[in-house]
């Protein structure tokens, strides 16, 4: 579970920020069923961060932020490909200075904190610490000093118990490249050792992001082979006021014919062949969720697998659409609804950018609440980024699950929690947000003065003319 993160330099965030899923303690018993107990500390983790921010006040940007620093852990960064850092624009000081992330987490039961520092051409620092009581072990730690890389291995690591991570440290990894994705990228799953093995997989399986546009990939492939997702799915669509009753997944084959009215030419095909490399086979995902799955053989067996949304069609019965007929909103929340469904069994971290996008206000709330009161005291967490003023309530959400971004005269992006003012219980949240109390609202100049004058070349009639019939 993620206990906060850090970052500094990046983007709009100049200074250092942190976001934190730690329960403050001078909010009691507040939900307390939205919290629960972060191993051997007398600390407690929030199961729902909310951050809102006027447009292009750097909300996203912490979203990129995170995603970011966890996709150069996963996909490790290609020899002489520049680190893609961006540092705070406005200032020189910090154009030319490293930018940094971390992320302190629950993973297996055990506390650790990890981070990195990097320009475009080099990680300037990285680190990797175990938390032990009220100390930290070392893992590894790199450092650039007098232009030289310096990785050490903890004493914890040791060389009999963890051989080939002891061995990557000494021969060390490229100035591009984190040491933790070259572990990943270079050392066998199972060789990675009780103690590291936990951190990727919690970058790998327990982290996940959704942003603007993002579809769940292999959505077709989940509802064909997960009845019980299927049904939840639609399901949830039904009572989500969407139109639709229920989702159904038709698979067939398609010859160059039929490819060539989908838009494909038979040419595309060759291509996705190439690009699946020695796999069984290349897909291509659509946004609505269906797949075009190329199968090798002795020759080239184009197979799509198309979800149908199932309508009630008065007198008639039932109707089946293609899911690239539903709206946008419905095919948002579709690719949203496996974070409700995936977390209702594992640890996991869901990070979505703006929730609200093509939602409802209500909907919006709905699902939310719907996490909240349906993963009650378990380590499930939503982190989400919005607009949406609905909600700012109190009786959905703690103080210290809702943050504001605003930025300063420099530009310059920060954070602040709820529960760092002091408010009365019963103040209407979303009415001070919006009237600026909490920051976060953009600051509107006198939008009409861009309007050009509508008088200018018409005839001023007194106040004795009559209109003519």
């Amino acid at each position: 579970m993620l206990i906060d993160f850090q970052l500094r330099n990046f983007r709009s965030f100049a200074k250092e920020q942190n976001f934190s899923l730690v329960a403050s303690r001078r909010l009691g018993d507040d939900f307390c069923e939205h919290a629960f107990k972060i191993p051997n500390t007398e600390e407690r983790l929030l199961r729902a961060g909310v951050v809102w921010g006027s447009n292009g006040a750097g909300k996203s940007n912490l979203f990129k932020a995170m995603r970011l620093a966890a996709s150069l852990v996963l996909s490790g960064n290609e020899k002489g490909r520049a680190i893609p850092v961006e540092p705070f624009a406005f200032s020189e000081q910090y154009r030319n200075a490293p930018t940094s992330f971390e992320f302190r987490f629950v993973a297996e039961g055990s506390v650790y904190r990890y981070g990195f520092s990097a320009d475009s051409e080099r990680v300037h620092e990285e680190w990797l610490m175990l938390q032990s009581g009220n100390a930290e072990k070392v893992l590894f730690e790199r450092e650039l000093a007098g232009g030289d890389d310096h990785l050490q291995i903890g004493r914890i690591l040791s060389e009999r118990v963890y051989p080939r991570i002891v061995a990557l440290g000494k021969v060390g990894v490229r100035a591009n490249q984190l040491f933790l994705a070259a572990i990943r990228d270079s050392i066998p799953v199972g060789e990675y050792g009780a103690l590291v093995s936990p951190v990727i997989d919690w970058f790998e399986n327990q982290l996940t992001f959704v942003g603007v546009g993002d579809r769940f990939h292999g959505l077709a492939e989940f509802l064909a082979s997960d009845r019980a997702f299927a049904e939840f799915a639609g399901e949830f669509l039904k009572r989500a006021g969407t139109g639709v009753n229920g989702l159904d997944v038709e698979t067939f084959t398609l010859d160059d014919g039929q490819l060539k009215s989908l838009g494909f030419d038979p040419g595309d095909i060759d291509v996705m062949m190439a690009r699946a490399g020695n796999e069984a086979d290349s897909k291509i995902t659509n946004f609505d969720g269906s797949v075009m799955s190329v199968e090798k053989g002795e020759g080239a067996k184009v197979t799509v697998r198309r979800i149908n949304t199932e309508h009630q069609s008065g007198s008639e019965g039932k109707t089946n659409l293609p899911l690239s007929e539903a709206s946008d909103g419905t095919l948002r929340l579709l690719h949203l609804i496996p974070a409700l469904y995936l977390m209702k069994d594992t640890s996991r971290v869901f990070v979505i950018d703006e929730l609200d996008r093509s939602l409802h206000p209500n909907l919006s709330r709905e699902f939310l609440k719907f996490f909240l009161q349906s993963c009650r005291g378990q380590c499930r967490q939503m982190v989400v980024t919005t607009h949406e003023d609905r909600l700012l309530d109190l009786e959905l959400l703690r103080r210290d699950e809702i943050w504001f971004v605003e930025k300063d005269s420099d530009g310059a992006s920060s954070l602040r929690s709820l529960s760092e003012f002091k408010i009365r219980r019963d103040l209407k949240i979303d009415k001070g947000y919006l009237n600026g109390r909490f920051g976060g609202v953009p600051q509107l100049g006198q939008l009409f003065g861009l309007m050009p004058d509508i008088s200018e070349g018409i005839e001023h009639k007194g106040p004795e003319h009559k209109e003519r019939d």
